[in-house]
């Protein structure tokens, strides 16, 4: 019996910076190759902005005739709007942000992402998403596709986000753009509330301008805080940012939506204790190894930040459990849940 051949959609890693869905199939794609039962079809378009759209419903069916593919695994959100006959399709969805926070999406964007999911959602053969609250999300939205999701967990890159035994100095890390789902308004608000308690510089990786009408808000707050105590980075390297993740004392991440969320996972691989929302996927990620708060109370998530800023012992002992919890998550066991997914849709009929 002829190996089948597996085809992957490889246009998130042919964008020039990588996001979350480019970092998970980067990840991915190297322990995928691993596995010689199956031929690997690598599905690429040339790194253009709208070339890319065009290529995933005209150029990507077409090579999949061409290049005998017998199944399509697409990781990224979205499935071509056709699949030649025979080929049989698996599509990652994160997350549906697009259903519960549409106002952080363009109308276009929007208008597309409504249209794919009306056209392929109920056609793919099997829904793999990235937790068990996405899985939730997508049924909650598209009750058509309850019996075809299997959960399976991201994981970090734990020889690059790693402890480096840097001092700590007084400064809280948190990272996310001034985006609604991201909260950095209520963590500005927090933050405003204790500035005269603890002595700490907020640090914010990502751009204090937006454009949005959020930042109209996010300004105002800022007029209540000395100048000096905030710091937006703007975008930082890898490198740099598993630097800040080492040096700060805390890490904030209030988030009011993410499908996975991997900076509180990367933040406690570098030793760096946590607050995250007790909403959306972070429960999951989390585990016991940090401290919950309400992502739309700011007052809640000032008293852990005082919490935490004061008290040494529970520093550490957040820590040594997070070093604990993101030995749970590991991209060789997600490879292996992802090709046992991709043998069993082989073998239905």
């Amino acid at each position: 019996m002829r190996m089948a051949n597996i085809g992957i959609d490889l246009q998130m890693i042919s964008r020039p910076q990588l996001t979350g869905m480019g970092r998970y199939i980067s990840e991915l794609l190297p322990r995928f190759r691993d596995y010689k039962d199956f031929n690997w079809v690598e599905l690429k378009p040339k790194p253009i902005k709208f070339y890319r759209t065009i290529w995933e419903h005209t150029v990507l069916p077409l090579s999949l005739i061409a290049k005998g593919v017998n199944l399509l695994f697409c990781p990224a959100n979205i499935a071509p709007i056709w699949i030649p006959w025979g080929v049989k399709t698996i599509l990652t969805v994160h997350d549906v942000r697009v259903k519960v926070f549409p106002e952080t999406f363009s109308k276009g964007t929007r208008a597309y992402y409504e249209f794919l999911y009306s056209a392929t959602l109920h056609r793919v053969d099997r829904i793999i998403t990235v937790s068990e609250f996405s899985k939730n999300e997508i049924i909650k939205y598209f009750p058509e596709t309850k019996n075809k999701i299997t959960v399976i967990y991201e994981a970090i890159d734990t020889n690059k986000f790693k402890f480096l035994n840097l001092p700590r100095e007084k400064q809280i890390m948190m990272l996310g753009a001034i985006a609604k789902h991201k909260n950095v308004l209520n963590t500005l608000k927090a933050f405003s509330l204790v500035v005269n308690e603890i002595p700490h510089k907020l640090i914010i990786v990502g751009s204090k301008d937006s454009g949005l009408p959020i930042e109209e808000e996010v300004n105002e707050v800022l007029e209540k805080i000395p100048s000096d105590r905030v710091i937006f980075t703007g975008k930082l390297s890898d490198e740099e940012i598993i630097e800040l993740y080492n040096k700060s004392e805390f890490f904030v991440f209030p988030s009011l939506y993410e499908g996975f969320g991997f900076p509180p996972l990367e933040a406690m691989a570098c030793g760096c204790p946590v607050i995250v929302s007790y909403i959306s996927s972070l429960p999951e990620t989390v585990g016991d190894a940090g401290l919950f708060v309400d992502p739309y109370k700011p007052e809640d998530i000032a008293s852990k930040m005082v919490l935490i800023a004061s008290n040494q012992e529970l520093r550490n002992e957040l820590r040594e459990k997070g070093f604990e919890r993101v030995k749970n998550f590991s991209w060789s066991k997600a490879a292996k849940e992802h090709v046992d997914v991709f043998k069993e849709v082989l073998n239905e009929v």
